[in-house]
């Protein structure tokens, strides 16, 4: 797989997770989706944008170990 095929796929994954994360946490949280108030939006937010930014992280470690075993340096 090529490079960009690489980080599409781990963008759209990346969404899917956040996506996901949004509604099973909103729906534990505060029941089906027609009965979610405002705390509950923001409570689903704020665990979608932690589940993104782990994502990231992720990618960073995995990128690093790639370009490590590629032979890249690490710093220039």
């Amino acid at each position: 797989m090529n490079q960009e095929t690489v980080n599409r796929l781990w963008l759209a994954v990346t969404a899917a997770v956040s996506l996901i994360g949004f509604v099973i946490f909103g729906m534990i949280l505060g029941g089906s989706p027609l009965g979610w108030d405002v705390h509950v939006v923001l409570a689903s937010a704020v665990f979608a944008v932690i589940l993104a930014t782990g994502s990231a992280a992720l990618w960073v470690v995995w990128r690093k170990r790639q370009d490590r075993k590629a032979g890249y340096p690490v710093k220039d």
